[in-house]
């Protein structure tokens, strides 16, 4: 299918058409991403009081079903993205269609690549840093694809194979785009968070109770998370898929060409 978000493209190519499917996908899944977004802007200045009796505790219901509305809205964003790449619109509905039940898969996923992330760590340093650098591909291979468990591993291999330093210069300006200012947004609202635990044990040590007030700031640091998440998060996967597309149809290609060359080369 004849696209501008697919072919072989440079690294300023990428950016620049990963900008370009930004723009034209960010009006409908910023309606997806708001719901989670907000949903973590009510319960992350909550999550610093340490009184037992907060219905929203850190490990309470309210957060699985943060953790599983931000799953299926990342899943829902990145196939319906990867479906707009190819020149393919779709209706609202067709989009929260996009993600089922057997997606829960995907966890798997997390689980698998953080288990082979932390032993790569623990043998040398180069490995590690290696298969960071493949992060953003194995989780837009594991979703478009429905690869899970391991079978992402080696794809990510095959498509980056002699394009590792391509993947780690777009890693790069995404990292600066995206997880600056979402470490930006953390920090101060981990700082609130710290203020606010120190304030309640102080108390307690008075001899009153131990209870804490919502810090003013963490609703700043929780106001930056969600502007970061709800705008940025589409731009980050958009790079990534045409960066997916690019690799794919790099690869593919030379694939192509070299069965045609074998083809030549044998005795008619």
């Amino acid at each position: 299918m004849d696209s501008p978000f697919v072919g072989v493209f440079s690294i300023g190519q990428t950016l620049d058409r990963g900008i370009r499917l930004y723009k034209t996908a960010l009006a409908k899944v910023i309606v997806f991403l708001v719901v989670p977004s907000l949903f973590g802007l009510y319960l992350m200045p909550r999550a610093m009081n340490p009184n037992p009796q907060n219905p929203l505790a850190l490990f309470g219901p309210a957060y699985f079903i943060s953790l599983f509305l931000g799953l299926y809205v990342w899943i829902v964003t990145t196939r319906y993205i990867y479906h707009l790449s190819l020149g393919e619109e779709m209706s609202v509905g067709d989009i929260l269609k996009l993600a089922g039940p057997k997606d829960l898969l995907f966890i798997l996923t997390y689980i698998t690549a953080t288990i082979v992330m932390i032993l790569s760590m623990l043998a040398l340093v180069i490995p590690f840093v290696y298969l960071l650098n493949l992060v953003s591909i194995i989780m837009i291979v594991a979703v478009v694809e429905r690869t899970y468990f391991f079978g992402w591993l080696p794809r990510a291999f095959k498509l980056t194979r002699g394009r590792w330093w391509k993947t780690f210069v777009i890693n790069v300006v995404t990292f600066i785009i995206f997880f600056i200012p979402l470490i930006v947004a953390m920090s101060i609202w981990g700082s609130a968070a710290a203020g606010s635990t120190v304030a309640a044990m102080e108390s307690m040590a008075e001899g009153g109770t131990m209870t804490s007030h919502l810090n003013p700031l963490a609703y700043v640091g929780a106001a930056i998370y969600v502007v970061t998440v709800s705008l940025l998060t589409p731009l980050l996967i958009t790079i990534n898929i045409v960066h997916y597309n690019s690799l794919r149809s790099e690869k593919e290609n030379v694939d192509i060409e070299k069965q045609l060359d074998g083809l030549q080369a044998q005795p008619s």
